[in-house]
């Protein structure tokens, strides 16, 4: 994306370059080809973790590796290649680890040994970073999809399907810890995410795993505020505009939502777009604002208003629920994208936040009161932004998520909840 910026500067000082035109033609020894793959690899990591996968090029990897983009294109021709390459070789395995490493500990381990293998995804390395981005990027990818997506799935569905060895229980536990996974990735450069403690927040989900409740039967509840347009400008052609922006962001990606699909959608001419918007990217910004914002006040109504009916663990049980649903894909899909890409461009970050940061501030002075610390508040106020992420990107790799007895976990998750003194 031309508007992306990454992160930081470069980790990898610019280097002599080195030509490999001919890497099966022996002019490299053995040695040279292994130290070569190795950089090219580490320079793909950072490169996707640090500006994104559609800012990413053979040519800056090229660079940031201290090679030539000969080199490069003689191994891959394209950088889906060279991403599918990436993942079987580094990134799934490594993500597979991490995953298992925290199943296993919530299963078999301690409250110490589980927050440590959640704080690899708390505080992300590179290559963690690098690992969720293509997961998410892939679904607009084909040669990424086909090797990310399947094996992926694969994992998930061992942990949180149920099966005659694995219990419902168990496995809505396991799609907790991946919503809380792959949440916190996505969530890492939250403004306050260095200023919490995470302990209080692990341990309360450690006790949640290994006390479940015997689940009822959530109340058919439909979320309407999910599939009402959240666009009201006073100016019908502009909502149009604004609601073929998001849909066509969520079908086809934000680099191939072009302009004119866009307007072709909303039935106006591209002239009438940029009268309004300067470039595709501020159109797509004003989108995400309206639609972040009444995501969060449609979800905190909605839970009020299942909570006011039942109680809180079932307002909670049957949001994730309702979030998940298949009917639900596209919009999953437009809100996942602005948060990939809140990750890697300020001014997407900063309307994500603000919003967010809000409503942390709200809830926290609320919690106070009871002589809460601040720092473990911002914990526990990380985990849920972070399940909220978590449910948009979980449901890709496992459609039928959805139908878990979410309200086992829930239950003993909100027994323990900071926020409970504000909801009696």
């Amino acid at each position: 994306m031309g508007n992306q910026r990454g992160c930081g500067p470069e980790r990898y000082p610019r280097k002599m370059k080195l030509s490999l035109p001919s890497e099966g033609g022996g002019r490299l020894s053995p040695g040279q080809l292994v130290t070569n793959g190795r950089a090219l690899q580490e320079a793909a990591v950072h490169v996707i973790a640090t500006r994104g996968w559609d800012a990413t090029t053979t040519v800056r990897i090229a660079e940031a590796a201290g090679l030539t983009h000969g080199a490069v294109y003689a191994r891959f021709t394209n950088k889906s290649n060279l991403g599918a390459a990436l993942w079987t070789s580094l990134l799934f395995p490594q993500l597979q680890e991490l995953l298992t490493a925290a199943w296993l500990e919530a299963t078999k381990g301690s409250p110490e040994s589980f927050a440590a293998a959640m704080m690899k995804f708390f505080d992300p390395s590179e290559a963690t970073i690098a690992s969720v981005e293509l997961l998410a990027a892939a679904r607009f990818d084909p040669i990424l999809a086909h090797a990310a997506l399947p094996i992926t799935s694969q994992l998930l569905t061992t942990w949180c399907r149920p099966n005659p060895s694995h219990s419902a229980a168990k496995a809505t536990a396991s799609a907790a810890i991946a919503y809380l996974a792959f949440g916190l990735v996505l969530g890492h450069q939250r403004p306050w995410r260095k200023q919490s403690k995470p302990r209080a927040m692990f341990n309360r989900f450690f006790t949640a795993i290994q006390y479940p409740s015997r689940s009822k039967r959530l109340p058919p509840c439909n979320a309407d505020y999910l599939r009402v347009p959240p666009f009201d400008t006073g100016d019908s052609s502009v909502d149009r505009l604004l609601e073929a922006t998001a849909q066509t962001v969520g079908e086809f990606g934000y680099n191939a939502a072009s302009v004119a699909r866009i307007c072709r959608k909303a039935h106006v001419s591209q002239g009438f777009l940029f009268r309004r918007y300067p470039t595709k990217f501020d159109l797509f910004l004003a989108a995400a604002d309206e639609s972040h914002h009444r995501g969060i006040s449609g979800s905190q109504q909605f839970l009020e208003e299942i909570r006011q009916r039942t109680d809180a663990s079932i307002a909670e049980a049957v949001t994730w629920r309702e979030l998940q649903r298949p009917d639900l894909a596209l919009k999953r899909s437009t809100a996942l994208e602005i948060a990939r890409l809140s990750q890697f461009n300020h001014r997407m970050r900063a309307i994500i936040h603000k919003v967010e940061s809000t409503l942390a501030r709200q809830r926290i002075s609320e919690a106070e009161s009871t002589g809460a610390r601040r720092s473990e508040l911002l914990g526990h106020f990380h985990m849920d932004v972070a399940l909220g992420l978590g449910v948009l990107i979980v449901p890709i790799l496992l459609p039928d998520v959805w139908t878990l007895p979410f309200d086992s976990f829930t239950t003993p998750l909100l027994e323990n909840d900071p926020w409970a003194s504000s909801l009696t």
